[in-house]
């Protein structure tokens, strides 16, 4: 899904269908999938393609799944984590306040526990 998904055009239509996949089935294909959004957005014109509603409510769900339960999954892969913060720097350029408040989240350094 992911080689179909980057050889069709980067439009809204299209992002909105693999954030849709991701959103249900295609969820294993995460947290990698990030990078190929994220590789699309900047191919395409980020705001038009972030112009539908549901493709925002896919990817904040999405991006929401794995900030909170998972933040050292998405920031340990140096590709994935830059892939993250691009698309939660779309998504807030897209007037998404719940990217800026998991924006603000993901880039707050881990304590460390010395045990």
């Amino acid at each position: 899904m992911d080689t179909l998904f980057e050889n069709l055009p980067s439009c809204a239509t299209v992002l909105d269908a693999y954030c849709r996949f991701l959103y249900t089935i295609g969820e294993k294909s995460l947290p990698h999938a990030f990078v190929v959004v994220a590789n699309r957005l900047n191919v395409g014109d980020a705001s038009q393609m972030l112009s539908q509603d549901t493709t925002v409510f896919y990817l904040e769900s999405l991006l929401r799944r794995f900030i909170y339960s998972t933040p050292l999954r998405l920031k340990t892969n140096v590709e994935v984590r830059s892939a993250v913060l691009t698309i939660l720097d779309q998504l807030v350029d897209s007037a998404s306040s719940a990217a800026y408040r998991m924006r603000d989240d993901f880039v707050t350094p881990i304590a460390h526990q010395n045990v």
